[in-house]
């Protein structure tokens, strides 16, 4: 069973890279669906903008999303 993983991202300016945290984001209890294109569409509804991929730790990528200067990782485990 896959488990969708909904996680901020810092973006640092001193080396100019977006880093996933090991944080759950504050309000992804909003956005659980049971695939990976229903997250995408209920964060697109609540006018979440998907601006490409997002390295994680273990250099696997993630879609990331922004909103106003808030930034997200989107992927499935």
């Amino acid at each position: 069973m896959t488990k969708i993983m909904i996680a901020d991202v810092l973006y640092s300016t001193t080396d100019e890279t977006f880093y996933v945290l090991n944080k759950a984001h504050d309000n992804a209890f909003k956005y659980y669906a049971e695939t990976l294109e229903d997250v995408f569409d209920k964060l697109k509804q609540d006018k979440w903008i998907q601006c490409g991929k997002v390295n994680r730790i273990n250099n696997l990528l993630a879609d990331m999303f922004k909103k106003d200067e808030n930034y997200i990782a989107v992927w499935e485990e």
